[in-house]
């Protein structure tokens, strides 16, 4: 598992292939609304700055820090 992220792992069934997978995304999306509403604190959270160059987005990165010659 990467860090920043959460793992939810839940079993379900259904009669067919196509309500399986209708049911496993409701269910996730379900469960990611609660989480969201009852325990938001227990979500990662990342914070990104983006700026716009030359029409495409680009992530901002610290400049280079100068240090002092030795002799």
């Amino acid at each position: 598992m990467k860090k920043g992220t959460v793992e939810l792992r839940a079993l379900v069934s259904a009669n067919s292939a196509g309500q399986s997978f209708n049911l496993r995304c409701e269910v996730r999306e379900r469960l990611i609304e609660f989480l969201q509403r009852e325990h938001p604190e227990a979500l990662p959270t990342s914070r990104q700055i983006s700026f716009r160059d030359n029409g495409t987005d680009r992530e901002e990165a610290a400049p280079p820090q100068k240090t002092a010659a030795r002799r």
